[in-house]
């Protein structure tokens, strides 16, 4: 029996991959999902965690997903871990009411500890 459900939209490759072992390995469930989908993997999957890349400079970026979630009555108290490797991360964060947010790169440690202390595990 896992832990929760995380869903994790993760552009970077390398980073999507270290995220899904480390999950997996403390016993959360895992699905991955796409910018263009994220909203209704949301309201599908119903995740206990959403684990978000905030890239500012990308199309579709984590503050407007974070935006469209925390507008949506369903889900605006999913909790949304931001993860980033922008400079002002803790100011997007902030200003789209993130739940937290990590800096990339990150310790494997620490990020696993941060998704639990979201998850009060």
């Amino acid at each position: 029996m896992g832990l929760g459900m995380i869903l994790v939209l993760e552009n970077d490759v390398d980073t999507f991959d270290t995220i899904m072992i480390i999950l997996t390995n403390a016993g959360f469930s895992t699905r991955a999902t796409k910018a263009d989908r994220v909203l209704l993997d949301v309201a599908t999957i119903e995740p206990d965690l959403l684990i978000l890349d905030h890239n500012p400079e990308a199309v579709t970026t984590g503050s407007g997903i974070c935006q469209a979630i925390r507008s949506s009555v369903h889900v605006a108290s999913l909790p949304i871990l931001f993860v980033s490797a922008s400079h002002q991360l803790e100011e997007h964060a902030h200003a789209w009411n993130a739940t937290a947010y990590i800096s990339k790169p990150f310790d494997n440690t620490d990020f696993c500890n941060t998704v639990k202390d979201i998850l009060s595990i």
